[in-house]
């Protein structure tokens, strides 16, 4: 199997584990804190990592240029991490992947090409203009039911997910995939402690609970996603792998009709083939000359 090919699958398995983000983050709610939620799932993610760094021994010594890289990634997966759990807490999944993923494809579009020299090809530009669409067609009538304070943080987190995803291909030819977990969780908990003192939520300790397995179920799911989308973006140009990670909308689709009954209407379906078909395109097609 070729290095492109499985940086395709890595992406496609990402968007199916990120596309239970939605129903993770309802399960949770507003009550357990925007910030402490986000602060419980990093540190277990982080001591897991941890103990594998340990065992492996594959920590590298990291470069002082290399630090803004790590401190790009893990703002751009806090402000991701933080607006999209406020969105499915306020919207429904599917209205919020569509505002997700205007931003994301957005931001990965412009990253690509101001920071990986990615050229512009005809047939990108046709896959990114079938998939916004799609996601158009998807979700024709909620563009005009969303609340505009929700819609805002929705598209800001589609933008940080951009710069976490993206930005990580900076770092992953010089450090090992666990090692950048580490860090970036390590990040995270830092982070979202401060946020959680600032913000006065409250601290819920952990027990034996259905809450709190659904913080550890939430935890393994990011862990093991998070590792197919670096693995996958290594492999992968930002600009494709940026509408490879669009099939998250169809599972969040079926991920809202299976939990909370979430309707699927003729557009939808129609929507989502168009979205797949655009996700497909630029790795089906590999002879298109760039448009200046």
């Amino acid at each position: 199997m070729d290095n492109r090919l499985k940086g395709v699958i890595s992406l496609c398995l990402a968007s199916f584990l990120w596309g239970l983000w939605g129903v993770f983050s309802r399960f949770l709610g507003l009550s357990f804190g925007v910030f402490y939620q986000s602060f419980s799932r990093s540190l277990i993610l982080f001591v897991i990592v941890l103990f594998f760094v340990l065992l492996k021994k594959s920590w590298r010594k990291i470069e002082r240029g290399d630090l803004k890289w790590f401190f790009i990634i893990s703002a751009g997966g806090l402000v991701s991490g933080t607006g999209s759990f406020i969105g499915f807490n306020h919207l429904a999944i599917s209205t919020t992947l569509f505002y997700y993923y205007v931003g994301c494809v957005i931001g990965s579009y412009l990253f690509g090409k101001l920071f990986f020299s990615e050229k512009l090809t005809k047939i990108k530009l046709i896959a990114l203009a079938l998939c916004l669409a799609g996601l158009l067609t998807v979700f024709y009538s909620a563009v005009k039911q969303g609340e505009i304070i929700f819609i805002a943080l929705t598209l800001a987190a589609g933008f940080g997910g951009a710069m976490w995803g993206i930005f990580s291909k900076k770092i992953t030819v010089k450090y090992s995939l666990a090692q950048i977990f580490l860090i970036d969780n390590f990040n995270f908990t830092i982070g979202c402690l401060i946020l959680t003192i600032i913000f006065g939520e409250t601290i819920i300790l952990p027990s034996f609970s259905l809450l709190w397995l659904y913080v550890i179920l939430f935890s393994l799911s990011v862990l093991a996603a998070s590792f197919f989308h670096f693995y996958g973006f290594k492999y992968v140009q930002a600009q494709i792998g940026s509408l490879i990670l669009l099939l998250e909308v169809i599972f969040g689709i079926f991920f809202g009709w299976l939990f909370y009954k979430e309707t699927l209407t003729l557009l939808s379906f129609l929507g989502g083939m168009m979205i797949i078909f655009g996700a497909a395109l630029p790795n089906l097609s590999m002879g298109d000359k760039s448009v200046a």
